[in-house]
């Protein structure tokens, strides 16, 4: 994604699921948005964690549809779920080449 855009913003996210948080498995969910920095467009996903296939399929039809980081932070999540940390990821990182 860097060679492509040169600039990127990084958004990740690293937390435990709420239905492991009742018992004592430590298993733990990894997110990363990838977003053009000049466009705000997503343009990569990357998830570690319970439900992958099925988040990562349907993240790329809205990478296909172009969608941006706005309409994401717009869109009102299901709670309490996965999706719903995607929704809310704030912190980022910018790289550039």
């Amino acid at each position: 994604a860097l060679k492509k855009y040169k600039k990127i913003d990084i958004y990740t996210s690293s937390f435990r699921p709420l239905y492991y948080t009742l018992s004592d498995i430590n298993i733990r969910t990894y997110i990363k948005l990838i977003i053009d920095n000049k466009s705000q467009r997503l343009v990569g996903f990357h998830m570690v964690g319970d439900d992958a296939a099925e988040i990562t399929q349907i993240i790329s039809t809205l990478i296909n549809k172009k969608v941006n980081k706005s309409d994401l932070d717009n869109t009102i999540p299901l709670h309490p779920s996965t999706s719903e940390e995607i929704m809310t990821m704030r912190d980022m990182v910018t790289k550039e080449i």
